[in-house]
């Protein structure tokens, strides 16, 4: 997100908590990290402000220097970031080999880090967690859904639509009810009628899935459209 302003970033981040305990956290490049919000405060020297232009080598010998302060000094909570393989994910998709040499980059990083903290004796004694925040799939123009294939059911003004894909987001006009524009869309879907229909299911958010934990916040729209994996919607065909 462009912004850093506090009242856009929700929940509590794991190095406001680490600071709310009264110890020392680390942020490198990670998401969020610099907006000042609660008992974080984006300290200097513990806390870099994002440029895509460091070298990913840079950004791990960094890490590996907070090693190498006093212990008093050390973070106990640090985060690093990498733009690969997402970068190249979105550009070629999840089969290009741009993506494999992504991979083998990110390896060579890992495998710098974990030398770094060998040599300093302290690998044993760190906990070394890695994350991403979603995976990808390919996809062809055989698997595309259009939103105006539904209009003998109902009519989805391209004005109301958040997001088309992965995820299906829609927010109507107040004045109509979200309830039955989720019975007619999947009447419709469910019909045979609707190119590939079957592989989107559309929802009130209250009603997902549980598991997926998406229907709390006042930012998520009422209506939520999950697809088969490779699948995309579009709003018509050109």
């Amino acid at each position: 997100m462009a912004s850093h302003e506090p009242h856009w970033w929700l929940g509590e981040p794991l190095w406001e908590t680490v600071a709310k305990q009264g110890e020392k956290a680390a942020t490198y490049f990670w998401p969020g990290s610099e907006v000042i919000k609660g008992d974080w405060n984006c300290p200097v020297y513990y806390c870099e402000r994002y440029n895509g232009s460091v070298s990913f080598e840079d950004r791990v010998d960094k890490i590996i220097s907070y090693f190498d302060l006093p212990s008093e000094e050390i973070p106990v909570f640090m985060t690093l970031y990498f733009e690969d393989p997402d970068h190249q994910g979105h550009q070629v998709g999840p089969d290009d080999p741009e993506i494999t040499r992504a991979v083998v980059r990110i390896d060579e990083m890992i495998g710098r880090l974990i030398k770094g903290l060998e040599e300093r004796g302290v690998f044993e004694d760190v906990n070394v967690i890695m994350v991403g925040d979603h995976g990808m799939v390919g996809t062809c123009d055989r698997k595309l859904i259009f939103l105006g294939d539904l209009a003998p059911w109902i009519e989805i003004n391209s004005d109301w639509v958040q997001s088309y894909t992965p995820l299906l987001a829609i927010t109507p006009p107040p004045e109509l009810s979200a309830k039955e524009i989720v019975a007619k869309m999947n009447e419709g879907l469910q019909s045979g009628k609707v190119e590939n229909g079957k592989n989107l299911r559309v929802f009130l958010k209250e009603d997902l899935p549980s598991r997926l934990h998406y229907a709390d916040s006042y930012r998520i729209p009422p209506i939520i459209g999950l697809l088969e994996e490779g699948y995309k919607v579009e709003q018509k065909k050109l």
